[in-house]
């Protein structure tokens, strides 16, 4: 008998796409993809970057690099976007 949880393998589990940024934010391409060394900027706080995951992602680990040079980071992941 199943546990009535639905679940989704990720098989890329990075960004796909860049949907938009606010505020101080260059080089927002760097966050798509596996880890690589790149990474976006964020020049002042308050700055944010909408990401696509390409695919519902349900009860999986999200994880996020950040320099603790820079200014603070505060994560919001939303179950899904309004379909435009």
């Amino acid at each position: 008998m199943g546990s009535g949880r639905t679940t989704h393998t990720v098989v890329t589990p990075y960004a796909k796409t860049v949907l938009s940024t606010s505020g101080a934010v260059t080089n927002p391409n760097n966050a798509l993809g596996a880890q690589d060394g790149a990474y976006a900027t964020f020049g002042a706080a308050g700055g944010a970057i909408t990401l696509d995951m390409g695919v519902l992602v349900i009860d999986a680990d999200l994880t996020i690099y950040h320099s603790t040079t820079g200014p603070s980071c505060q994560v919001t992941a939303l179950r899904q976007l309004a379909q435009t």
